[in-house]
């Protein structure tokens, strides 16, 4: 098996349980409590929920159409990413590395969409 894909069995899924277990994390320690700060006036950890897109875009729209819009575009996203991943050559294995991390954090997003909208 080339170096790309058995990267990519590695990465990707402990790119996703770690997505998992920092929100479950975030969720636990910080939901409903004050900011956390780390470095004072530059850094702090403080629990935000967004349910759109960057920047909270689409965040307004109802549910019952926003839900079923993320999936699709996340089932589209993550297809593209997958050809873009097929098209690598063997040599650009920093690349390899780099769409695994982010293939790892589209499939949690995605789980994040199907389960919690």
């Amino acid at each position: 098996m080339s170096f790309k894909y058995t990267v990519a069995i590695i990465i990707i899924p402990v790119v996703f349980v770690l997505d998992q277990i920092t929100k479950r994390w975030a969720v636990d320690s910080l939901k409903g409590k004050p900011t956390i700060d780390v470095i004072k006036g530059f850094f702090d950890f403080r629990y935000v929920e967004n349910p759109g897109a960057a920047w909270g875009i689409f965040g307004s729209m109802d549910e019952s159409v926003r839900k079923p819009f993320f999936i699709v575009v996340s089932i589209i996203a993550i297809l593209f990413i997958i050809y873009f991943f097929i098209k690598i050559r063997k040599e650009q294995r920093v690349l390899s590395v780099s769409i695994s991390l982010i293939l790892g954090g589209a499939f949690g997003n995605f789980y994040d969409r199907v389960i919690n909208g």
